[in-house]
């Protein structure tokens, strides 16, 4: 059986491993993944994970917060792809902060 996999963009490698030290710390056993860009989101269907640290500083922040606001709203079926999504105002994420 897989464990849940939890996406995560930060806004470095360095704030990742931080961030997934303090949650196996508090006994979280999820597997993590880094969102290293935007092109490791394609083809994804489902997404569920956490903003972390400095992820809006990212050069490519702005790729990457469409390419999950294209699966939130195909997965809700709340708009058509080619439409603009506000990722946090339909709640495709956590700030863990």
């Amino acid at each position: 059986m897989s464990r849940l996999k939890l996406f995560v963009v930060a806004g470095n490698y360095q704030e990742f491993q931080d961030f997934v030290i303090n949650k196996r710390m508090k006994g979280f056993s999820y597997d993590f993944v880094y969102i290293a860009n935007a092109d490791e989101l394609r083809g994804m269907s489902t997404i569920r994970g956490f903003y972390v640290g400095t992820y809006r500083e990212r050069p490519d922040w702005s790729e990457i917060r469409d390419a999950i606001a294209i699966i939130k709203a195909k997965e809700n079926r709340l708009i058509e792809p080619e439409d603009e999504v506000d990722l946090l105002s339909i709640g495709a994420y956590q700030v863990d902060n």
